[in-house]
C-alpha cells in the first residue's frame, strides 16, 4: 500500500524490536502505510550500523519514510557509540548560556543528520517546577520559563 500523502497512516510512526526489522514489522509497515519509524536504543549498536539500518528501512517501502530518534542527552540517549553523548539539559541550564546550547544542538544535529535521521524528538522543554519529580530533573533546562526558552531556542537553532 502506497499511502496518500493526506492519509492518517502518513502520521503513524512505528518501532520494532532488535537491530533488524523482522518480517512481521515489514508487513506491518507496508500494510499500514506508516509514514515513519522511530529507533530506540534496542535498535542501535553504533552510528555506522544505524546509518545502514536507516538505509535498509527506507528501501522497504515506495514512499518517503521519516526516521525519528530521541537523542536529547543525559538519561535519554539512543546512539552512544559513534556520536557525542552530552549531559542532560540540566547541565546546559546550569551553564545558562544559549550559545553553548546552540553549539550542542549543532553537533548533535550534524551527527544525527550524518546517520540520515530526519527528526530528533529533542529537546524536551518541560520546566523543573517540582524538585520532587524525578522524571524531569536532568531533562529540564530550568524552572524559569524565560531561561528554559532561551536555552531551548539556542539548541533548536543549532539543530
Amino acid at each position: 500500500m502506497i499511502p496518500d500523502s493526506q492519509s492518517a497512516s502518513r502520521r503513524l510512526v512505528i518501532g520494532f524490536e532488535g537491530t533488524e526489522p523482522d518480517a512481521a514489522f515489514v508487513d506491518l509497515l507496508r500494510e499500514t502505510g506508516a509514514g515513519g519509524v522511530i529507533l530506540f536504543a534496542r535498535n542501535i549498536v553504533d552510528a555506522d550500523q544505524t546509518r545502514a539500518l536507516i538505509e535498509r528501512l527506507r528501501g522497504l517501502v515506495d514512499w518517503p519514510l521519516l526516521i525519528a530518534v530521541d537523542q536529547e542527552g543525559g538519561p535519554v540517549v539512543r546512539v552512544t557509540k559513534g556520536a557525542t553523548v552530552f549531559p542532560g539539559n540540566m547541565a546546559l541550564g546550569a551553564a545558562g548560556d544559549p550559545a553553548l546550547a546552540e553549539a550542542q544542538g549543532k553537533i548533535s544535529g550534524a551527527e544525527l543528520a550524518a546517520m540520515d535521521f530526519d527528526l530528533n524528538l529533542a529537546p524536551v522543554i518541560d520546566l523543573q517546577t517540582n524538585p520532587a519529580n524525578p522524571g524531569i530533573g536532568l531533562r529540564s533546562f530550568a524552572a524559569d520559563r524565560a531561561e528554559a526558552r532561551a536555552l531551548a531556542e539556542g539548541y533548536v537553532r543549532g539543530h
